[in-house]
């Protein structure tokens, strides 16, 4: 069929072609022959101009030798103007290039040519006689020339007659066989069209017609697989969201040591498993393409400072740290997915946690390009305890390759193709002995620059740094070194124990709680023997929180948990430097800091363990929650104006959320709406849907408390 489609299409073409090259020979052919004809008219013409020319200088050359001799130059000019009449003469019998004359004539145009060879012979005899004489001309000479020139106009007379005669009958002749052709391909491309040209477009139109029917039911097929996904994603997130929410309100209350195990497991085994239905359900969003990239205005930082937050339980169960690293030349933001740079960070950074038993990974971050307003940013991720071989490398990012664990290896594949809709690049590099850098790179548009005025006051502040890890270590001083502290590192508790009458010149201290040979708590308790608080103040850093409690003698300034944030040690270090009375610990669980605003909160769920969850959560926060089950009962209660915000799940009885978003809208005022915020799963569609309705905030049900926490502290932060 697609043969003989094409066939078609090349005879319509070749048919079209012919006609139009046929047209053009024929068109051509009447412009040459024009040209030519009317190049003879012309110089016929133009002869009989010049033999009367001839003449009237002939009578008044004559005149004047009756008077005086006459000129050479006067017999010159009339010699050369007879010579030119000559040779023109001469060029419109034998056929001319530069004339345009061809040298083919009809009969009758040699004869009457040839009869006009006699006239002009006698012409030119007695015109040379004439000019041999510089003064008194004969009468009767000068009579029988003038006579035979005008014998010669005579005869161009009936040539230039025959030369027009011609051109009409050339010029008819060409008409007519160029009116003879159009009508004929007129008539071959109405044929054509009949037989051709029509039953293409009939086909293009039942083709296009196809393609409408197909992209329709490829459209229903791709909605109806969201829908199903989000289903899915709701029905097995929902339980799971509330275990992990339960099990966390759960630990916050007070547990023994064996409970305090049994309750981390179970979160663990619940994370676990959350993550698997979270990455195949991604997965599936990514192959029927409904993930979307949504950029925003982002701290790099803040964002690494949050992955390593969530990871920190992970890390603790192991002997490993987990230390970072952000080049201090990257635009303090930047503009692109947060969300799914997060994700990255997460996939790559579990999986190398879970492959580490011992030793550290090390997280990275530099800038490696900058083109006016984009930035190129790299993250490479080193685990000190993975191995990879070259077919593990080639196989890292497929999914389901039978190498490994089926959720790791499907979440490197969701992470590549992440990556890849982001527009960077992901790879693996290492050995099969020991060490693997996981790094990809990422384009963003730069925000604001680093602002370092705040810092100032640290300006040449002398800071005393220990600890045993060398990566840790070298970490800590560039990024002392950078806010223009002078760091001096020690990475062995003995040097300092040695040195121990001379850290008056030291402003600070910042010391590893796990040092080996002399252990950090020894070792704070021999500083604090010759030194107190005021005259050398430490702060005392863990992979684990537990030496937090041995502070009741007031070894330590502040403790900080491991990884450290930047952000923290700043914070940390400049109340230290300005004297701050009282350094709260980054360690522990949230101690509902967030009373800064207390909220009338309604919230639409209909899952109860997830309501539960949610409301009680929001209550340590410091809000008064309201439930309700359904999107009916969420409309009659919010339109009443009791509420500052309205927290609504997409997917409610009787009415689904977007639905009660949009119901809600008609019947309130614009000053009695309250602040909504749509919870949603991520695929594209449900997200625009839940903001189309209405909802001021798109949040994922996953980690939706705190989600929503931070949202309010952003909306409120003005009233507070």
């Amino acid at each position: 069929m697609k043969t003989k489609l094409r066939f078609q299409i090349l005879l319509f073409i070749a048919i079209v072609s012919s006609c139009l090259i046929l047209g053009g020979v024929v068109a051509y052919n009447i412009y040459s022959s024009s040209k030519q004809f009317n190049a003879g008219l012309s110089v016929s013409m133009k002869q009989k101009a010049t033999a009367f020319e001839i003449n009237q200088t002939v009578f008044h050359l004559a005149s004047l030798s009756k008077t005086r001799e006459l000129t050479k130059e006067e017999l010159n000019k009339f010699a050369g103007l007879v010579s030119n009449w000559e040779l023109v003469q001469r060029a419109l019998v034998d056929g001319n290039e530069v004339y345009r004359i061809s040298q083919e004539k009809s009969a009758e145009l040699r004869s009457k040519l040839e009869a006009t060879s006699e006239p002009l012979l006698n012409s030119l005899k007695n015109l040379n006689i004439l000019s041999q004489q510089t003064s008194n001309w004969s009468d009767e000479q000068v009579t029988v020339t003038i006579q035979s020139v005008e014998a010669f106009a005579l005869g161009m007379n009936d040539v230039s007659g025959q030369f027009n005669k011609e051109s009409d009958e050339e010029l008819s002749s060409s008409l007519y066989m160029l009116i003879a052709l159009g009508l004929g391909t007129f008539v071959l491309l109405w044929v054509a069209s009949r037989i051709l040209l029509i039953p293409l477009l009939k086909r293009a139109e039942e083709s296009e017609s196809i393609k409408t029917i197909v992209g329709k039911e490829i459209e229903d097929v791709r909605n109806s697989k969201v829908e199903f996904l989000g289903n899915m994603s709701h029905e097995l997130r929902t339980p799971l969201n509330g275990l992990i929410g339960m099990t966390e309100i759960l630990y916050k209350t007070k547990l023994t040591e064996e409970q305090d195990k049994y309750v981390r497991s179970i979160k663990n085994s619940a994370n676990n498993l959350l993550n698997i239905v979270s990455d195949i359900l991604d997965h599936s969003s990514l192959e029927s393409g409904d993930i979307e990239i949504r950029k925003e205005n982002f701290s790099i930082g803040e964002c690494v400072e949050q992955v390593v937050d969530l990871l920190k339980p992970s890390i603790g169960e192991k002997k490993i740290e987990l230390i970072y690293d952000i080049d201090v030349t990257l635009p303090d933001t930047v503009i692109q997915d947060e969300r799914r740079i997060r994700q990255t960070l997460v996939n790559i950074l579990g999986y190398a946690i879970e492959h580490t038993e011992a030793g550290d990974i090390f997280l990275k971050v530099e800038l490696l390009n900058q083109e006016g307003e984009f930035i190129q940013a790299k993250f490479s991720v080193h685990s000190s305890g993975l191995g990879i071989t070259e077919d593990q490398k080639r196989r890292a990012f497929q999914s389901f390759d039978g190498s490994s664990n089926g959720s790791e290896s499907l979440g490197l594949a969701i992470t590549k193709k992440l990556i890849d809709r982001l527009g960077g690049r992901i790879w693996v590099d290492g050995n099969n002995v020991k060490g693997t850098t996981v790094a990809f790179t990422v384009v963003a548009e730069s925000g604001s620059s680093i602002d370092l005025s705040k810092v100032s006051k640290l300006m040449g502040k002398k800071v005393l740094v220990i600890d045993d890890n060398k990566t840790n270590l070298k970490v800590l001083v560039k990024q002392l070194s950078v806010w223009g502290m002078q760091a001096t590192p020690f990475n062995s508790s003995d040097l300092v124990v040695d040195m121990i009458d001379n850290l008056t010149k030291f402003d600070l201290c910042i010391l590893d709680s796990s040092m080996a040979s002399v252990g950090g708590i020894p070792l704070v308790e021999r500083i604090r023997m010759r030194y107190s608080q005021d005259e050398l103040p430490i702060i005392l850093t863990s992979a684990t929180g537990k030496t937090i409690q041995q502070n009741e003698d007031g070894l330590y300034t502040a403790f900080l948990t491991k990884p450290i944030k930047q952000s923290k040690l700043l914070e940390t270090v400049l109340q230290i430097v300005q004297g701050d009375v009282e350094v709260k610990s980054s360690f522990g669980n949230h101690e509902g800091d967030f009373g800064k605003k207390h909220l009338k909160i309604l919230i639409a769920y209909d899952n109860d363990l997830t309501r539960a969850v949610t409301e009680k959560n929001l209550t340590i926060f410091g809000h008064t929650c309201t439930s309700v089950k359904s999107g009916r009962d969420m409309v009659d209660k919010a339109s009443t104006g009791q509420f500052d915000l309205v927290i609504v799940d997409s997917q409610l009885s009787e009415l689904s959320g977007i639905e009660a978003l949009r119901h809600l809208k008609k019947i309130t005022n614009e000053d009695d709406m309250p602040l909504v915020f749509g919870l949603a799963e991520e695929q594209a569609q449900g997200r625009r849907l839940m903001k189309q309705a209405g909802a001021d905030e798109i949040i994922p049900i996953k980690h939706a408390a705190e989600d929503i926490q931070k949202k309010i502290e952003e909306w409120f932060e003005k009233e507070v």
